[in-house]
């Protein structure tokens, strides 16, 4: 969502959709990504479902990869609720 990037002091750092096609293509190599999940690098994530549901829905899974979820999972925690929105915050600080 580029307007998020009004409301804080940085950019967005990826629009996964585009890049979840890429890695299910192979052409596109997530561990630089799924490295700064786990790091808690990002102070906010922001998606259109709540990750913690295990009945994902088509368009969820069409956004993020498996493995970008599952790191959301282990590495995040729900800071706020504000439909359509979910606002994750990393469980760690950054290292």
């Amino acid at each position: 969502q580029g307007s998020f990037a009004l409301f804080g002091h940085g950019g967005i750092y990826v629009q996964l959709f585009h890049f979840a096609g890429l890695s299910r293509a192979g052409l596109w190599d997530q561990r630089h990504l799924l490295e700064k999940i786990h790091n808690g690098t990002f102070s906010w994530i922001i998606t259109e479902f709540p990750i913690e549901r295990s009945d994902l829905s088509a368009n969820d899974r069409e956004r993020f990869t498996p493995e970008i979820i599952e790191a959301l999972r282990e590495s995040c925690r729900l800071r706020a609720a504000i439909p359509p929105y979910f606002l994750y915050e990393p469980r760690l600080q950054p290292r």
